[in-house]
Formats: structure tokens, C-alpha cells, sequence
């Protein structure tokens, strides 16, 4: 049953990983670490829905053994995995997701998305994604392709509604990238709630993976912002 997966989790992983050889490696992980807890298999989601959980936990674990300590001022320099020769058999494009040099422009679209999803601006930041821009959020399978499809997307789940939030701009795989806080009140401070990893190309935002809470400690990021704005 699991086999029939595995090319969409080869997929899955490299695109994580960043190198044909890692991915294949953690899918034949994901299946060993599926048939060892097959009893906690409990039907709440869909077969394919658990496997893609255990694949991207299995990614981000291999991905962990390799990240170095974050940089002064709070950047997080993690998941460095291209290997020497992977620029040489990859499309312009790609090479510029995986590590193109971040420049003014780049900086200032994302302080515009963050500030836009903080204000919970839909208009304002369907104007930064480009027409064929990609939304995923995994270990969810599916993705979204198109602004149109993207922006319903948010619409239907409520983002517009999305209130008391704060952000921490960092990076991922030299990829810039905006983790969400959200305000909770009986813990008095801002609490983890997403990760947008975005990829940028001629001035415009054409993928963004969003990433949930559980992810923060392994991109070493705080566990909390004060109410005050202080750490």
C-alpha cells in the first residue's frame, strides 16, 4: 500500500533536501519508520496524508544533523544541504530558490508581506505573488497553483479573520523566510503558529511553503515573544 507513494514522497523529499541521493534514502526511512508504527495508523487522515507526516518529520530530522549554530542578529543559516555539484544540473530559477543572494529589493518584499500578513491584508498580498505562484503546507499533501487559487485558498480558511499576530523574519536555506507568532492569552505571549519559507524571482513572491509550529525548535527560534515586544 505504501510503495504506490513513493515517487510523490521522493518528490517531496528532494524538494526538501535538495539532492536525489538524501531522498531517496529518507523515503526508504519514511516506509521503515511507517511499518514500525503501522498500530498508530489511527484512520483520522487518509493513509497518504500520515506517510507525507512521516516523510517531511524524517526530512527535517536528517536536515537537523547539519544545521549549525544561528548567526548573530538572528538570522537561522539551516538547511544548507545543496551539494557541490547540484547547481550545474539545475534551471536558472532553481538555482536562484536554493541560494540566489538576497538584495535590497528581496528584503523589502518581505517586509511588506510580513507587515500585509500581520494586517491580515489579502489585497495587499495577493499584489506580491506572481500568477503561477505555488502554496503547500506540509506533512498536508496537495498544492495550490495560481494567485486566484492561492488567494481563495486563504480566503475560505479564515486567514482574512486572522488577529494578534507578530513575526520574526529570518531565513531558511538562504531562503528568506517569516515566522508567525500569534497572541495567546491565557499564556500570556505570543506563541509559534507558522512558518512561510517564500521563494522570490524577479521582484515577485512565486512559492511559499508554510511550515507549522512544531518546526520552530528545529530552526532554533524562540518558543515565545513577550507581550512587551523584548525576548
Amino acid at each position: 500500500m505504501a510503495e504506490r507513494h513513493r515517487r510523490e514522497l521522493h518528490v517531496h523529499c528532494y524538494r526538501m533536501l535538495g539532492s536525489f541521493e538524501d531522498a531517496e534514502d529518507t523515503v526508504q526511512e519514511t516506509f521503515l519508520r511507517a511499518w514500525r508504527r503501522r498500530e498508530t495508523f489511527a484512520g483520522r487522515s487518509t493513509f497518504r496524508a500520515w506517510l507525507y507526516r512521516i516523510a517531511t518529520n524524517a526530512c527535517l530530522d536528517l536536515l537537523a544533523k547539519c544545521r549549525p549554530e544561528p548567526a548573530t542578529g538572528g538570522e537561522v543559516l539551516w538547511l544548507q544541504r545543496a551539494r557541490a555539484g547540484m547547481r550545474e544540473h539545475l534551471p536558472a530559477e532553481r538555482q536562484d530558490w536554493t541560494g540566489g543572494e538576497e538584495d535590497a529589493g528581496t528584503r523589502e518584499l518581505v517586509r511588506r508581506y510580513t507587515d500585509a500578513s500581520i494586517a491580515a491584508d489579502v489585497p495587499l498580498l495577493a499584489s506580491m505573488l506572481r500568477d503561477d505562484i505555488r502554496f503547500s503546507m506540509p506533512p498536508t499533501p496537495g498544492l495550490y497553483a495560481g494567485r486566484d487559487t492561492v488567494v481563495n485558498g486563504w480566503v475560505e480558511n479564515g486567514f482574512e479573520g486572522m488577529t494578534n499576530l507578530r513575526a520574526v523574519v529570518t531565513s531558511v536555506n538562504r531562503q528568506p523566510a517569516v515566522a508567525f507568532y500569534r497572541w495567546r492569552k491565557r499564556a500570556g505571549a505570543y506563541l509559534p503558529l507558522t512558518i512561510d519559507v517564500l521563494r522570490v524571482t524577479g521582484g515577485a513572491i512565486t512559492k511559499i511553503v508554510t511550515f507549522h509550529d512544531g518546526q520552530f525548535p528545529r530552526l532554533g527560534l524562540p518558543a515565545r515573544l513577550p507581550a512587551d515586544g523584548t525576548e
